[in-house]
């Protein structure tokens, strides 16, 4: 009994699970892609045109012969200037920079008394 135990424990052990991707087809779903940036005409805030339509044959893109139609999507327009932030914590301080080049002689002075 012991060593039918123990076989069937190494066995189970020893094989590991044989796993075989599939591809699983679902059904239709909308999608869209990319198209271009919407011109700043169109949405002078920015923006980008879709193209949109029905994913008809699942393989998780949208074909150029699915397509239903494209779609201007435009950014809203910028909002009121918020209030004044807090002052920030000073800053470490810095390394200290290269020496400069020497300067020009200056002009001698008058005589003194």
């Amino acid at each position: 009994m012991r060593l039918l135990i123990s076989s069937t424990f190494l066995l189970l052990v020893a094989c590991e699970p044989i796993v075989e991707e599939a591809t699983v087809l679902g059904p239709p779903s909308s999608m869209t892609r990319f198209l271009s940036v919407a011109s700043t005409e169109d949405c002078p805030a920015g923006g980008v045109e879709l193209e949109y339509g029905i994913d008809q044959n699942t393989n998780g893109e949208l074909d150029d012969d699915e397509v239903n139609g494209t779609q201007v999507v435009c950014h809203g327009t910028p909002g009121e200037k918020g209030d004044q932030g807090d002052q920030g914590d000073q800053g470490d301080q810095g390394d200290q920079g290269e020496q400069g080049e020497q300067g020009e002689q200056g002009e001698q002075g008058e005589q003194g008394e």
